[in-house]
């Protein structure tokens, strides 16, 4: 996991842990000039989607990475 999800992750724990829910581990750490944006990435690799509709542009990382969803304007 990326230092900067390090936080979201320790959130999302308490979260789960919390509700007594099961933890997840998906943390694909693939936006790293916007780690917020990473959590949106995540879900949808998981999810294997098939696309991601954006206009941001740090999911063009996606592109061409190997991962299945891939941005689309």
């Amino acid at each position: 996991m990326c230092a900067a999800n390090e936080h979201s992750r320790d959130n999302l724990e308490a979260f789960f842990v919390a509700r007594r829910l099961p933890l997840l581990s998906f943390f694909c750490c693939t936006i790293s000039e916007d780690w917020d944006n990473d959590k949106f990435a995540d879900c949808a690799i998981t999810a294997n989607a098939d696309s991601i509709v954006t206009s941001d542009s740090h999911f063009s990382v996606l592109t061409g990475s190997g991962y299945r969803p891939q941005p689309s304007n």
